[in-house]
């Protein structure tokens, strides 16, 4: 039995069918490559003409592009080829720059410990050294003591406090002075016709206390080149002795030897002056007890009160004999360094 031989043409219409019903993003047929957006076909309808060929039309899809090929039947679907993205260009690594070398080590230590240092000073418009005052130390002995306060209590016992150190001042400054004869205490209240002095008399408890005070702690009311007292009421020169003033009842009179000095101020009395440096004398408070904590812990024998006094004074000579430096006895910059540094900096900074 003869089949019949399908209509001419309708192989094309079921692809074209296909096609629509699958659209481009499914798979595409075989033989055709997946291509750009879907298009929808519009089937002109075939005339009755046997030999008639069905004519297509492809017009893109709703919401494709519409400058996408047209793909027509019995064409093979062009395939886009997307170009590959260009590969960036690796950025090259930044050149590390230059490693600033760290400080020597000592120019660290150099610079902190100045820092630390630097905390022992004080400021201040006028330091007691730079007025040029000779000094008021002097060793003496319990003996001596008590002979200048016999001295006092025989010339001013009736006077005032102030007077007893006035005329304290004024045996003293004789027993210092280079250029004025005798070199202790015995040896100027003990002169002919100089000062009232009677080594069977018990002196008064002022009178001691006052003599206590010009040795002890440096107490000075005159002037370091006054050298004589009167009692009198006058006002003039006295001879060659130049009139200072009155103190209650007792002229005194300056005179100018050599090895003391001559001006009219009146140094401050020990610990109540004022220097960049702790010393002997100083005013006293937590920069000398610093030094005296770190010399107690090394080994030197001194107290921590915070009085920089003669035993202070002493032992801070010993450590810088020790250290090799500058025997002064003043604890300047390279003193306090090197008792730090023995010490220890991070003890130091917990006192």
């Amino acid at each position: 039995m003869l089949r019949k031989k399908p209509r001419r043409g309708a192989h094309i219409i079921v692809a074209a069918a296909l096609i629509a019903l699958s659209g481009c993003s499914g798979p595409a047929p075989s033989g055709l490559k997946a291509g750009p957006p879907a298009y929808a076909f519009h089937i002109a309808t075939p005339r009755p003409t046997p030999f008639t060929r069905t004519a297509y039309a492809i017009t893109p899809a709703l919401g494709t592009d519409a400058g996408s090929p047209v793909f027509r039947p019995g064409r093979p679907r062009p395939s886009v080829v997307q170009s590959p993205e260009p590969t960036p260009t690796p950025t090259p690594p930044a050149s590390p720059g230059p490693v600033a070398s760290a400080p020597p080590k000592e120019d660290t230590e150099a610079v902190s410990m100045s820092a630390l240092t630097a905390q022992f000073s004080v400021s201040a418009k006028k330091y007691y050294n730079q007025y040029g005052f000779s000094s008021n130390r002097y060793r003496y002995t319990q003996e001596e003591l008590a002979m200048l306060a016999v001295v006092i209590h025989l010339e001013a016992r009736g006077e005032s406090y102030k007077a007893k150190l006035a005329v304290g001042n004024v045996v003293m400054n004789r027993v210092l002075a280079r250029g004025y004869p005798g070199d202790t205490i015995r040896e100027v209240v003990t002169a002919p016709n100089q000062f009232c002095y009677d080594s069977s008399v018990t002196p008064n408890d002022d009178c001691v206390r006052a003599a206590r005070d010009v040795l002890k702690y440096e107490t000075w009311v005159v002037p370091q080149n006054t050298y004589f007292f009167r009692a009198t009421g006058s006002k003039s020169n006295w001879g060659s002795h130049t009139y200072y003033g009155h103190v209650d009842n007792g002229a005194f009179y300056l005179e100018s030897y050599s090895g003391r000095y001559n001006g009219k101020a009146i140094p401050a009395r020990l610990f109540e002056r004022v220097y960049k440096w702790p010393q002997y004398g100083c005013k006293p408070g937590s920069r000398v007890r610093k030094i005296q904590i770190m010399l107690r812990a090394l080994g030197y024998d001194v107290k921590a009160d915070g009085y920089f006094g003669e035993e202070t004074r002493g032992e801070v000579i010993r450590f810088q004999k020790d250290c090799g430096l500058k025997a002064d006895g003043i604890a300047g910059p390279d003193t306090l360094g090197a008792l730090i540094r023995r010490y220890g900096i991070s003890r130091y900074l917990k006192i």
